[in-house]
């Protein structure tokens, strides 16, 4: 793979998880805690981590 079909593979995956982002601003996130209570995660963490 050259070096710009490695940048246009990787902004690809840059758009699509900005696209995820902003459509999660629509709905209502589910919120966990972690360790402790300052260290939280959202269902759309979890989603952009698979990703």
């Amino acid at each position: 793979m050259t070096r710009d079909q490695m940048d246009k593979l990787i902004r690809s995956w840059m758009e699509e998880a900005a696209a995820m982002i902003k459509e999660s601003f629509k709905t209502t996130l589910t919120i966990e805690i972690k360790s402790d209570r300052n260290d939280l995660v959202t269902n759309m963490d979890k989603k952009l981590n698979s990703f």
